[in-house]
């Protein structure tokens, strides 16, 4: 048979005094767990939506209807242009149809 196994740590142990209680960390020294937290997005060079883009020009993303994409596709294999070209055109007449009917666009106010 097998000796019974002293049970040193843990347990009663601590309560009873035998083996020091875990150390305890003022708040200025404790280790902090997760990700640090930040209130904004820190913009650093190479992380911006102009990167890899033409002068003049911004990475964006919009939502569409499946069967939108899908034709807004076609056309753009049909006409042999990129789908940027003919959302560019699209978006351009939009604004020009726009401007004409309700007059110039104002800028939209800063935050």
């Amino acid at each position: 048979m097998s000796k019974k196994k002293e049970w040193k740590e843990g347990g009663f142990s601590i309560l009873l005094g035998d083996i020091p209680a875990p150390k305890k960390y003022p708040p200025e020294e404790k280790p902090k767990r997760g990700r640090p937290k930040t209130s904004t997005k820190v913009i650093t060079p190479g992380n911006t939506p102009e990167d890899g883009t033409r002068q003049g020009e911004r990475r964006a993303t919009y939502i569409l209807k499946i069967e939108q994409i899908d034709k807004l596709e076609a056309v753009a294999y049909w006409e042999r242009k990129m789908i940027k070209e003919i959302m560019g055109e699209a978006v351009q007449e939009y604004l020009s149809k726009y401007e004409k009917s309700k007059g110039e666009i104002k800028p939209k106010p800063k935050k």
